[in-house]
Parts: C-alpha cells; sequence; structure tokens
C-alpha cells in the first residue's frame, strides 16, 4: 500500500502539485501543550529554541484518511524533513504552495566563462589530426591526434601559451581542458 501511495505521489510529477499533495496531507496547528523538562536533560537554552507548531501527518489509502507518524509519513513519500518545513514556510491561508521555485536560478559560481571555454577550444582544434582510425577506416572519415600527445601535455602547453600571450590571462584548470576534450 506504502509502494501505491508513493507512486501516486510522484506520478503528480509537477513541483508545485507534489508541494500540494504534501500539504493538503498536513494539519500545523500552534503547540498547545509544552512539558517542563530539565534543562540540563532537554539541551535548550531559551524559549525560542523549543517548537513554535505541531504538524500531524495523514495518509490516504483505501478511500480513508489516516494519521500516521512523522517518520511513516516521510518514509512513505521518500522525503526529507526540510521538505516538509519549506513546504510549511510556503504555505498560504488557502493550504496551497505560494513561493516560487527558486531551484537553478542562482548563477553557478565555479562555471568557466564562455571567453575562457572558447580560448580552451581554440587550443585543442589548434593541434594537427592527422592519424586515421586503425580499426574502422573504412566506416568513419573521423580523423585522430597523435597517440603521442597526452592530455597532460596539452594541458602543459596551454598553460604555457596562456603565460606567453596574456600575463593578466589566468589559466583554466586541467579539469575543465579535460572535459573541453571529451
Amino acid at each position: 500500500m506504502r509502494g501505491k501511495i508513493c507512486a501516486d505521489y510522484y506520478a503528480t510529477g509537477d513541483y508545485f502539485r507534489q508541494k500540494d499533495y504534501r500539504l493538503k496531507r498536513l494539519i500545523v496547528r500552534p503547540v498547545t501543550r509544552r512539558r517542563i523538562v530539565s534543562k540540563e536533560r532537554s539541551g535548550i537554552e531559551t524559549l525560542s529554541q523549543t517548537r513554535q507548531i505541531s504538524v500531524a501527518y495523514y495518509l490516504e489509502y483505501q478511500g480513508t484518511r489516516h494519521r500516521v507518524c512523522h517518520s511513516f509519513f516521510l518514509k512513505t513519500l521518500c522525503l526529507s524533513d526540510r521538505a516538509v518545513m519549506t513546504d510549511i514556510d510556503g504555505k498560504t491561508v488557502s493550504d496551497t504552495f505560494s513561493k516560487m521555485d527558486c531551484r537553478g536560478r542562482q548563477p553557478s559560481v565555479n562555471k568557466t566563462d564562455d571567453e575562457h571555454r572558447q580560448t580552451v577550444k581554440y587550443h585543442i582544434l589548434s593541434f594537427p589530426t592527422v592519424v586515421e582510425s586503425h580499426y574502422c577506416r573504412k566506416d568513419t572519415q573521423r580523423l585522430y591526434l597523435d597517440s603521442k600527445l597526452t592530455i597532460a601535455r596539452m594541458y602543459e602547453l596551454y598553460v604555457e601559451k596562456c603565460k606567453e600571450f596574456h600575463d593578466e590571462y589566468q589559466p583554466v584548470s586541467a579539469t575543465v581542458l579535460f572535459c573541453s576534450v571529451l
């Protein structure tokens, strides 16, 4: 039954539909009762560190709605606790999710800019491609680099070329060159 519930959940497909699916199965209330526990035992220093909300989790199967525990809910839908907390933070009065999906909107911090990538591409294309394929000459017209030329040697030549032409130009890493070769 849990497998069917999980399959139905992922069949919705859309990011916002999945968020709404989860929110319809949660009841969020302020904490109504607090137990007094000693500081040493709880490890909580201030009231701001205590829970402010209580969440009830429900799953629907066999035509009825059943209350389940937190871990059962998360494991059935293959979710993390963070996903549920994000849902609750973005919930509107009508129990729908209103926050914008910000995944993939921030620029990559380690992306190599196009100018550097173009320089690497021109460097790779500057090597002569005169060797034909030994095994499939009749099937292809591809030409290959000399077998003595390694990627490490190509990178060394690239770094030398960068130093020779552009003192302020910082060469890209060997990984970027390697990925460009492939």
